[in-house]
């Protein structure tokens, strides 16, 4: 019996050695497991499990990789890490769930295969939005009746006492709203005044968020729009002068390594502003009044709309400053000795975190205590409001969604306002607008082809740094914020990261 025992030990032994040999032999990843996951790289992804990578540990914005992930729409990424056994019910920062995400792009199959997995249909964010919130304002139907099959609250309120129907209703998504009131939604008799996306009280006497009816999928054949425009002498050349005054925006929309939203906002606007400018001109010579007017109006609504964003990004951004500034002082007094006391005002024991937007902080809480009167901000339309969220939930290393969101709505207010125009038999202002859509388009492809490009040279540069630290046993570049590499003989990497620092 001592003998069988003594070979049953041994044979366990050299078992567990082989295990131990092969982790070793497994490749250090090239992408950090968040860029993975939002790229959705299998590979990658293989490896930083095969690693043992904790695959529900927040990164440095607050969110664990099964977030970017759904985000992304990468339904293979998703299965693995669920399957790998990454938490269905994972949360990023502001309590944006991986379900949320993916039911805003309307992505179904995520979204299914998320709550086969457990997540909580009736989850909320810290603004009280659910994923059916961002489903049915969106007009995704098959996800919106997901949704409702795993238990989802049809009349649930978020902050701002904003119910799914009356998402829906404002945007006209009819298809939703039959369905909502088949499951038993509330039909309100008038929205509730004084209350704004921003969840602050906007102010007595002022209206009701007014209900537009854009329809932000919009389909057109470019090859058509074309031909229609060779039938008009010099128009091709105008869309392209146009065009050539987009480098501007291309160029901040490119810009991944700082927070630019401040900035993209304003070159985005300028350049839709050249291009409103030219089609009114056009409009004007073929006098087509009602198409005239359509644009004066656009250009209103879309001047207060840039305004409410512009004010919210700016105090996301403020926020943002603030935050890092007390953690940087919270670091300072460590060091000194004086931890967990307080000074100025500030109190422990009073939670606050750090951002306002998903996936915009570092997932980090603060122990402060802070006064600040609140903006007086005037009610908004849906469109502004989707738009807000979109623009607070941009970061530099991911503004795939933000550029979807904000193509989609230019789209829809161009071709609207090309519809009139067609209506009005004005040939060469509709072809106009139709150029312009084509040139947006072309633009929107060449922003997310240099994206590619650069995840592509990046991913080289950390194959390659990776391999030569692997080589000579030390990392002679910046690791984890904080430290340096050149310890030789020692990987001091934590798992998910890379010898590199990417997208500051």
């Amino acid at each position: 019996m001592k003998s069988s025992t003594i070979l049953i030990l041994c044979v366990s032994l050299l078992a567990l050695g082989a295990t131990a040999v092969l982790a070793g032999d497994v490749p250090l990843p090239a992408k950090r497991l968040s860029q993975a996951a939002s790229d959705g790289d299998i590979e990658q992804l293989k490896l930083h499990i095969a690693r043992k990578t904790d695959l529900n540990k927040p990164d440095e914005r607050g969110s664990p990789p099964l977030c970017y992930a759904a985000e992304a729409g990468s339904l293979d990424a998703v299965k693995l890490l669920l399957e790998a056994g990454a938490k269905a019910g994972a949360a990023g920062a502001g309590g944006r769930t991986a379900l949320m995400g993916a039911a805003q792009n309307g992505n179904a199959e995520i979204v299914d295969a998320l709550i086969a997995a457990g997540a909580d249909a009736k989850a909320k964010d810290e603004s009280r939005t659910t994923a059916l919130h961002l489903a049915a304002v969106m007009g995704h139907v098959a996800v919106v009746e997901s949704l409702i099959k795993a238990g989802a609250d049809v009349n649930a309120e978020d902050r701002s006492a904003q119910t799914p129907f009356i998402l829906a209703q404002r945007r006209n998504q009819t298809e939703v709203l039959d369905l909502l009131k088949a499951h038993g939604a509330k039909e309100p008799v008038l929205l509730r005044e004084g209350m704004d996306p921003y969840g602050d009280q906007a102010g007595m006497g002022q209206a009701a968020v007014t209900a537009p009816a854009t329809n932000v999928d919009v389909t057109f054949e470019p090859n058509a729009i074309r031909e229609e425009m060779k039938a008009f002498e010099g128009l091709g050349d105008a869309i392209k002068a146009i065009g050539d005054k987009s480098d501007s925006e291309v160029k901040t929309w490119i810009q991944r390594r700082i927070d630019n939203r401040a900035m993209l906002i304003r070159a985005a606007e300028k350049q839709f502003g050249e291009e409103l400018t030219l089609v009114k001109t056009t409009a004007t010579q073929e006098k087509a009044a009602k198409t005239i007017s359509a644009i004066d109006d656009l250009t209103a609504k879309r001047k207060t709309r840039n305004v409410a964003v512009a004010a919210a990004v700016a105090e996301a951004l403020r926020e943002e400053r603030r935050t890092a500034m007390e953690q940087n002082a919270d670091m300072g007094r460590g060091r000194g000795g004086n931890r967990g006391m307080t000074s100025r005002g500030r109190s422990s024991g009073t939670t606050m975190q750090s951002a306002n937007s998903p996936y915009g902080n570092t997932g980090t809480t603060m122990t402060r205590t802070v006064t600040r009167p609140e903006p007086n901000r005037p009610p908004v339309d849906g469109d502004t409001q989707s738009q807000i969220q979109a623009w607070l939930n941009g970061k530099p290393d991911s503004k795939d969604a933000l550029l979807s969101a904000v193509h989609k709505l230019d789209l829809a207010e161009l071709d609207a306002l090309r519809t009139i125009a067609t209506e009005e038999q004005a040939k060469r202002t509709a072809a106009t607008i139709g150029g312009v859509m084509v040139a947006r388009q072309e633009r929107a492809d060449r922003i997310t082809n240099e994206w590619r490009l650069d995840d592509e040279r990046q991913a080289k540069l950390q194959e390659r740094l990776g391999v030569q630290g692997q080589q000579q046993g030390t990392y002679g570049v910046r690791g984890q914020r904080g430290g340096r590499g050149g310890t030789t003989g020692q990987n001091t990497q934590q798992p998910g990261m890379t010898g590199t620092r990417r997208y500051r």
